[in-house]
């Protein structure tokens, strides 16, 4: 009797002694399962080089984890694509390009945007808005003083508001010409 293709493959199905099995794809092409001592590998490779993909799946005790490696790897969705988890992280060698067509948002409860080895530009076709509570530029926000601490007084100037360049011709010239 035959049994139906869609039917699930159980543990039962697959011999014990089993820890690697080949199977051949056509046109140099082969699909390799590979036991791990906590885990199992798929690699999918070319019998003359050009490029392995492999899967690899390790079973750890905070759970499975699970690895891609290719030349390249793309995912394509026609809706959403979401990732959730605790945190992300990107390392690229050479660049990141993070491109929309539409609106790009960046949102998070500490954002810190830097630039270890050259310029940070911001560019926009419209305006640019830096908002909020204090807008530093090139400074540290100030230490706040304790409320028994008195701030220092400002003296009062020496020097009438005229005579504040220091440059008492320059100033008897701009009195002569107004």
């Amino acid at each position: 009797m035959k049994e139906p293709a869609d039917r699930e493959i159980t543990a039962n199905d697959v011999p014990a002694p089993l820890s690697r099995a080949r199977v051949g794809m056509g046109d140099g092409w082969h699909a390799e399962l590979a036991k791990r001592p906590r885990g199992a590998v798929l690699r999918v490779a070319h019998e003359a080089g050009g490029g392995t993909l492999e899967i690899e799946v390790s079973l750890t005790a905070a759970g499975p984890v699970v690895r891609a490696r290719a030349a390249a790897l793309e995912i394509e969705s026609e809706g959403d694509l979401v990732a959730r988890c605790d945190r992300f992280r990107v390392e690229a060698r050479s660049a990141v390009d993070i491109v929309s067509a539409g609106a790009m948002r960046a949102t998070g409860r500490h954002v810190d945007l830097q630039a270890t080895h050259g310029s940070a530009r911001v560019r926009a076709n419209d305006d640019v808005q830096l908002l909020g509570e204090q807008v530093l530029l090139n400074c540290d926000r100030q230490p706040v003083l304790p409320r028994w601490v008195t701030p220092p007084s400002v003296p009062a100037p020496t020097l009438a508001a005229t005579c504040a360049s220091g440059d008492r011709a320059l100033i008897a010239a701009l009195e002569q010409d107004g």
